[in-house]
């Protein structure tokens, strides 16, 4: 069934009211709710609920308090999952901390690519997992708006967990590339075709609409891949992932929240907040790092967020914003900086998957920019990606959802590789423990490499 043509149902993909829910007409311009008429009209699902329950006798007799009240509690409903998760990562990760350096659960700065130069616990994904799983069961427990959304939410918690625990072998005794290839192919198709979660159009874009159901799959399956491990290797300054994730989340949150889809409003927010608490651990001098247990979550989180972008249905809050462009941009920097990062290392006749320092967070610190300054940097280079996402189709002055992807993919590779070639030019006073190889790759070490590598 092609979700495109609900209108404004209640919660784009419960099929229902709820939370979120606003009318289930399914030509919203000629629906006869005054609610729907107002949603129509540009407003916010939020007031158009609100002057649905007032012309009804319910909140109040005027649309616009009625619509306040409605923001009220709504917002308030998004803050349960947020700060439930950031106080359980607040005060339950310095006893992590403490039992891993007990148990030497620890990242020893042994490679030359390694940024920092002491041992550092790499299990914060741990708390970050067990906060967003227990804040988010707690919103759904609490929430009126159960539907199909929440059961697919519930399964992408159960897939989230070979996740995690792969993520964490990885973190203490590490594992190969063949198995973790095979858990992420294992738990790509159960999402793609156990839960549906999958791109099944494009919007327009390149000419294309709707997807063969087997191209559909299969190209999903390989965006899935893409995502979490791009996200991983973005994880390599302090507060640079963790940072970016809560740009990405709330921006994801945000986006459910103005479609109706409250029930994957309350994961973005579960995810915002406890990453929010990390970052009170993580930032530099960081005392603990979240390891492939919390970058593999964050990256599954945004698979399943950026599709759910794209299968957004056509609604008046977000009007003319091409859906799968949009998904691109808050994706854009850990996309960007790992094709760049592959293209270079096979232009060098090397194997994309060998590690070296080409990565921005890595020529940021060379221009000797430091922890703070880079992740600041790179944070807002985020944000501006986000702004860019939300922007509909006319603001682009009419050049075509094709052309609006290359302007915008182009502007994405001209920011990341400003530092690139500063470096090559000779601008940077490196922070970093050697200089970098004329090829870019790091000179050889004798040193024995940590369980912690990051490509």
């Amino acid at each position: 069934m092609d979700r495109r043509g609900q209108g404004c149902s209640g919660g784009h993909l419960q099929g229902g009211r709820g939370l979120g829910g606003v009318c289930a007409a399914k030509d919203v311009a000629d629906a006869r709710d005054p609610g729907c008429r107002t949603l129509a009209r540009g407003l916010p699902p939020l007031f158009a609920f609100g002057r649905r329950k007032a012309a009804r006798g319910g909140l109040s007799p005027h649309g616009h308090d009625a619509g306040l009240h409605y923001l009220w509690r709504t917002m308030t409903s998004l803050m349960l999952p947020a700060t439930l998760a950031f106080l359980v990562v607040l005060f339950g990760m310095p006893s992590l901390i403490m039992v891993a350096k007990r148990k030497h659960l620890v990242d020893e700065p042994s490679e030359l690519r390694k940024l920092h130069h002491r041992s550092v616990p790499t299990v914060g994904g741990v708390m970050l997992f067990a906060a967003t799983l227990c804040s988010t069961l707690v919103s759904f427990a609490f929430s009126d708006a159960f539907g199909w959304t929440s059961i697919r939410w519930l399964g992408v918690l159960g897939a989230s967990v070979p996740i995690f625990f792969m993520g964490l072998k990885d973190d203490i005794m590490g594992m190969g590339a063949g198995k973790k290839l095979m858990v992420h192919l294992a738990v790509g198709s159960f999402l793609v075709w156990g839960l549906g979660l999958k791109i099944d159009h494009f919007d327009g874009l390149f000419g294309l609409h709707q997807l063969p159901s087997l191209v559909s799959a299969l190209f999903s399956l390989f965006v899935y891949v893409v995502i979490v491990n791009a996200i991983n290797l973005i994880d390599g300054v302090d507060g640079l992932a963790g940072g970016y994730g809560l740009v990405a989340m709330s921006a994801f949150g945000m986006w459910a929240y103005w479609t109706g889809d409250m029930m994957t409003a309350f994961v973005g927010a579960a995810l915002a907040g406890g990453l929010a608490g990390f970052l009170v651990f993580n930032l530099h001098p960081a005392k603990i790092f979240m390891g492939d247990s919390g970058s593999l979550l964050i990256g599954l989180m945004a698979y399943v967020m950026a599709v759910n972008v794209v299968q957004t249905p056509d609604v008046a809050t977000l009007p003319g914003v091409v859906r799968p462009v949009a998904a691109m941009c808050l994706l854009a920097f850990p996309l960007v900086d790992t094709l760049r990062v592959f293209t270079l290392r096979l232009l060098n006749g090397q194997s994309p998957f060998n590690p070296d320092r080409r990565h921005i967070h890595h020529l940021l610190m060379q221009l000797g920019w430091g922890h703070r300054l880079t992740s600041a940097a790179l944070w807002m280079y985020s944000l501006l990606f986000v702004v860019l996402a939300f922007q509909p189709e006319a603001a682009w002055g009419g050049i075509g959802r094709t052309a609006q992807f290359f302007t915008l993919l182009g502007l994405a590779f001209a920011l990341g590789s400003l530092p690139y070639f500063m470096v090559r030019m000779g601008l940077g006073i490196s922070s970093l423990s050697a200089p970098l190889d004329a090829d870019g790759t790091e000179p050889a070490s004798s040193s024995k490499p940590g369980p912690r590598r990051v490509a």
